[in-house]
């Protein structure tokens, strides 16, 4: 035990019940009590992981054991998005909900254990194929409960009472809202998919079933963002299954073209409705409240939020106590109080000002320029890369929160953690 009780082998288990069973936490309470289980969940198990590496940590100390930690410029931008949400929080006129809200948002405890969860993991861990079968495992299981969901029953008795999901379709699975289902499911998705495509283990093509099956029920959903971003995504992303440098740059020449083309087609788009009509009308400078099932109005309303303080925002978790609109979006027109942007950036815009959401893009855009760069030494970058690169499209138009949000920062702490040096590095481990 005590050969295993290392910085390596406690972030391993951490990295592993993480992937694995938060997804799938919940309360005999079901959809009603979801979101602060989870916070729950998320925040105790990673202080519990913080103090356990910190203790092996100080012990390798005493005994004199070399730590090996390297800085890349991807920890120095988390700790600069850490440090402006800090300033943030300490100048926000709303107090003690900048720090611990409990509620649906990013306070100050969680954005820190975010940052930390990621700088240990990539200082401490290694690839592992456990890691993704552990991925594997939550969207599994995940997945098998929607498409139970759908079917009609009620397992786990997540809907109350006598609901299901023909009358309850907002709510599926053990993420919850069907948004952040749909931004669970294209962090995951691609990361499996691509991982059993690439890897050179037989036993890891296996992985592409929950791949699939998660991929059916983000298609089914009803979510069209997460389509949207699947697909963007898949596109995108085409140039860099090349190794070939010359061929990756046609194939990127392509792509743009490809691009440029689609924007004239859905700029002059002849139609009065639907969703290429609204990205049309995007496009010529309109944006109507109703755009993107509401999303229009509280984006504009974001905007405005943002301009009243745009350098530092007025802390995490305090849009919720901003915004004055309802949101008719049920079936049954019942009103919903808007509590965010339903937008990742348009939210940290509007929290953290725009130094925070700038070292937070800079963040991811460091992992990604990172996955591309090692893509062709191990199975892992690309795949990775790829989930984080969809995450981020979906986010756009969804909510960054603690329900999804830890995974992304674990799988960029995974991708960072890979060592350029060692030819095929961790992918056999």
């Amino acid at each position: 035990m005590r050969k295993k009780f290392t910085c390596e082998w406690i972030t391993d288990l951490y990295v592993i019940i993480m992937l694995g069973l938060f997804p799938l936490v919940i309360t005999r309470s079901g959809y009603q009590t979801v979101d602060v289980v989870k916070y729950h969940f998320f925040t105790y198990t990673t202080c519990i992981w913080i103090i356990c590496l910190l203790i092996c940590i100080l012990k390798d100390l005493i005994c004199r054991k070399p730590i090996s930690i390297r800085f890349r410029p991807i920890h120095i931008v988390a700790v600069v998005f850490l440090l402006f949400t800090i300033i943030s929080s300490l100048s926000s006129s709303y107090g003690f909900i900048n720090f611990f809200s409990e509620g649906l948002c990013d306070d100050l405890l969680v954005i820190f254990l975010y940052v930390i969860s990621f700088l240990g993991i990539s200082f401490f861990c290694v690839p592992k194929r456990i890691h993704l079968w552990a991925l594997g495992f939550g969207l599994g299981v995940c997945s098998i409960i929607c498409f139970l969901q759908m079917l009609g029953f009620n397992p786990l008795n997540l809907y109350p009472g006598i609901l299901s999901y023909s009358n309850m379709q907002s709510f599926l699975g053990t993420i919850g809202n069907i948004d952040f289902l749909s931004t669970y499911l294209c962090l995951t998705v691609p990361v499996l998919g691509i991982y059993s495509w690439k890897s050179k283990n037989h036993v890891d093509r296996f992985l592409i079933f929950p791949a699939i099956l998660g991929l059916v029920i983000l298609l089914n959903c009803g979510v069209s963002a997460g389509v949207v971003a699947i697909l963007g995504c898949a596109f995108v992303s085409i140039p860099f299954f090349f190794h070939k440098e010359k061929t990756m740059k046609i194939a990127s020449v392509v792509c743009v073209i490809l691009v440029l083309l689609s924007a004239t087609m859905i700029y002059f788009y002849p139609k009065k409705s639907g969703t290429i009509y609204e990205m049309s009308q995007v496009l010529h400078g309109r944006l109507d409240d109703d755009f993107g099932t509401g999303r229009g109005q509280i984006w504009k309303r974001g905007i405005t939020l943002f301009l009243e303080h745009p350098w530092i925002g007025t802390g995490p978790s305090s849009s919720g106590y901003r915004y004055d609109i309802q949101w008719y979006r049920l079936t049954n027109g019942t009103a919903m109080s808007v509590g965010d942007a339903h937008n990742a950036y348009l939210e940290y815009l509007v929290t953290i000002g725009i130094f925070g959401t700038l070292a937070y893009i800079a963040t991811i855009l460091c992992g990604l320029v990172y996955a591309i760069t090692t893509r062709k030494k191990n199975s892992y970058s690309l795949a990775l890369g790829i989930g984080i690169l969809c995450y981020s499209m979906q986010v756009f138009f969804n909510s960054t929160i603690y329900l999804v949000a830890p995974l992304m920062w674990i799988l960029l702490g995974l991708l960072e953690s890979i060592s350029i040096e060692g030819g095929k590095m961790n992918e056999e481990s």
